[in-house]
């Protein structure tokens, strides 16, 4: 029930000035080495008295939040989440450390959600491509090698893709048909180049703390004579989804088997 009433003589009735939660992000570089500990952003605002807020903060691995319940007075430092940095050289990406904050009772909030974002000031590794079977006969599969420089700490993925090579080119009929199919959901027929089949992409990762991953191209032996035939993939720019202008490349040779 919202009722209200007024008599002559009865002072004006002026709401209660609850105190005020908000929870602010910082970002932090990561480092090198050593361990710094950060404190997330949150401020108590208002003009006296006390309330309670429930603080729940996410763990960035799994996802899991664990929350406590914290009484907060204006101007007071009770909300207190401290996240450790651990610094280090390898190639990663940034990781956020979210906390939010819900009202219980006695108290209103205003952002509600902050934390700290750590930031990977590492460089990425140099990939470089290195043709394990850059020259085969049909039947036996073409190889290459993607490596890093160095390992890292997240998956590093290289997508390549299908370009014109120096005709005659393999085609669709060299390869296996089911390996097309798997790769580019596309059938053998009409037989054509595979610089000419949409959605065919090769594709390197390498797992953290890897250096390396090789890329196989396989191959069919079939009772036509032919000439050596090529192909080649070029690496994909992320931004555009083209192929990259001088961006790693595949080469192959396939050798008639008769």
């Amino acid at each position: 029930m919202d009722a209200w009433g007024w008599r002559p003589g009865t002072p004006a009735v002026r709401a209660q000035a609850l105190p005020r939660v908000d929870i602010g992000r910082a970002t932090v570089d990561e480092g090198d080495s050593g361990v710094r500990t950060y404190r997330v952003p949150a401020r108590v605002t208002g003009r006296g008295g006390s309330g309670q807020v429930r603080v729940y903060v996410i763990d960035p691995t799994t996802g899991k939040a664990t929350d406590r319940l914290v009484t907060v007075r204006p101007g007071g430092q009770d909300i207190d989440v401290p996240v450790r940095v651990k610094g280090n050289t390898r190639y990663g990406t940034d990781v956020s450390y979210d906390v939010l904050v819900k009202a219980v009772r006695g108290a209103v909030v205003g952002s509600y959600r902050g934390g700290i974002t750590v930031h990977d000031d590492d460089p990425a590794p140099t990939v470089t491509v290195t043709p394990v079977a850059g020259e085969v006969t049909e039947g036996k599969p073409l190889k290459w090698r993607v490596s890093l420089s160095e390992a890292v700490d997240v998956d590093m993925g290289v997508l390549f893709g299908a370009v014109p090579a120096t005709a005659p080119e393999v085609s669709t009929k060299d390869v296996p048909a089911s390996w097309l199919r798997d790769v580019s959901g596309e059938k053998p027929d009409p037989e054509r180049p595979l610089s000419r089949v949409n959605g065919l992409y090769l594709w390197a990762d390498i797992p953290p703390g890897r250096t390396s991953a090789d890329i196989t191209l396989p191959t069919v032996k079939d009772r036509v004579r032919e000439s050596t035939e090529s192909v080649r993939f070029r690496q994909i720019d992320p931004r555009t989804g083209e192929p990259q202008t001088g961006g790693l490349e595949l080469t192959g040779s396939v050798l008639n088997a008769s």
